[in-house]
């Protein structure tokens, strides 16, 4: 059985878009039943390096530093919208 994981931060501060886009996801995921684990970038500098050097260049914003939340399947990229793609 694969892993979903949620890389999220519980530190969303101002950035309410954040904080909404991660509740959204973990929303999605609780009410289908969906097994997850939830990776904090915000207390641990390895969980946010390996977020960063593992979303897909192309799918980095144009200043290269992809922002919560980013959803993996086990190593696989799901994307942050596209959550259905893991289903």
């Amino acid at each position: 059985v694969r892993q979903t994981q949620v890389w999220n931060t519980v530190v969303a501060g101002h950035r309410l878009g954040i904080k909404k886009k991660q509740q959204e996801v973990v929303g999605f995921l609780e009410a289908n039943k969906i097994d997850f684990k939830q990776m904090d970038i915000a207390g641990d500098e390895d969980n946010r390096k390996w977020m960063r050097e593992n979303v897909p260049g192309e799918k980095k914003p144009q200043n290269g530093i992809p922002l919560p939340p980013q959803i993996f399947n086990e190593e696989q990229y799901c994307g942050v919208r596209s959550y259905l793609t893991f289903l």
